[in-house]
């Protein structure tokens, strides 16, 4: 029986292990992790989450600006591009204006910064300024527990913050500015990537 109960556990300890240095860094909720390859060969590693980002990478050349030095990636996942696409009634990367793409993709892109859960402000978050020169602001928001507000999970918001101040004076809601990061800190051999909530539409 205990050798039964060993394998088991063996079992378990195995799939819990490989799940961790596979694939869980791009799951939902809080996650963190070093890989041993470029933003790029990451995105290119998980087809599943992210070969429409990859097409818009390729697409508008930015393989190199993806792949730069301390780069901070803030990645969109294949539904919130093809929610663009569609909305534009293109049928395909390969169909879309290539400036806008590439005006829109530089949008999540963060210079000179490898942003980090642990160095983001909480509260009003850290304003930045993205490779196009595009104002956003990146904040840590606790989120509810047991039905008492701000004292849960720690979360990653990432925030146009142009066009939320835009809504804020038209006292209207702010959502649609506002994108939550479901798997952060996955540090790559060039920068960091944060991965977007799914639900995002591609360029806010």
């Amino acid at each position: 029986m205990k050798n039964i109960f060993k394998g088991k556990l063996l079992l378990v300890l195995a799939v819990v292990i490989t799940s961790c240095t596979e694939d869980y860094f791009i799951e939902s909720g809080t996650a963190s992790g070093v890989v041993n390859m470029t933003s790029y060969d990451y995105l290119s590693a998980h087809p599943n989450n992210f070969s429409e980002l990859v097409k818009v990478i390729d697409q508008t050349d930015r393989k190199a600006l993806v792949n730069q030095d301390n780069v901070t990636l803030f990645a969109l996942q294949n539904e919130s591009i093809l929610n663009y696409l569609g909305s534009m009634d293109y049928g395909s990367v390969a169909e879309a204006n290539v400036d806008d793409l590439d005006s829109l993709l530089q949008k999540y892109i963060i210079v000179d910064a490898k942003m980090l859960r642990n160095s983001i402000t909480s509260g009003l978050g850290d304003d930045v300024v993205t490779a196009n020169a595009i104002n956003m602001n990146v904040k840590i928001v606790s989120g509810e527990y047991k039905g008492v507000q701000n004292v849960g999970a720690k979360n990653i918001i990432y925030t146009d913050a142009d066009l939320y101040a835009s809504l804020k004076a038209d006292k209207k809601s702010t959502t649609s500015a506002e994108v939550l990061v479901t798997s952060g800190d996955i540090q790559t051999t060039n920068g960091v990537v944060h991965v977007l909530d799914h639900e995002h539409k591609f360029g806010f």
